[in-house]
């Protein structure tokens, strides 16, 4: 969620909006978003460019399949508990299946059903 508040000087007020997208985490799309902006910033691309490069990637579909984040999340949450908290054999497996369940909730059950995103969040 995002929170951009516009303020204007001649009557002394501001407006505050709020931008919600879906809970997915792609830092693949963000690194190229802000390539896009940094584009558009330093005059290598016009507006106009810019604006359809950005509707191009919110249309494009993530780059890993979901069986393959889901794996991910197992991983990196195992391994996780291992490495920086000192887990053992047992907490290491443990950890990764709350990986996958949280993974699995994202991936699945949020965009089926978005009463539970506020809950997620």
């Amino acid at each position: 969620m995002i929170l951009i508040s516009f303020g204007n000087e001649d009557n002394k007020s501001s407006e505050i909006v709020t931008v919600r997208m879906p809970a997915k985490l792609a830092l693949g799309k963000l690194h190229r978003l802000h390539n896009v902006y940094r584009d558009v910033m330093h005059d290598v691309v016009g507006v106009d460019i810019g604006s359809a490069a950005i509707d191009e990637l919110l249309k494009a579909p993530p780059q890993y399949s979901a069986h393959t984040r889901l794996a991910l999340a197992y991983i990196c949450s195992a391994l996780i508990c291992v490495m920086s908290f000192g887990g053992s054999f047992v907490d290491m497996w443990a950890a990764g299946l709350g990986g996958l369940f949280l993974a699995f909730f994202q991936n699945f059950v949020i965009i089926k059903y978005p009463m539970y995103s506020n809950v997620f969040e």
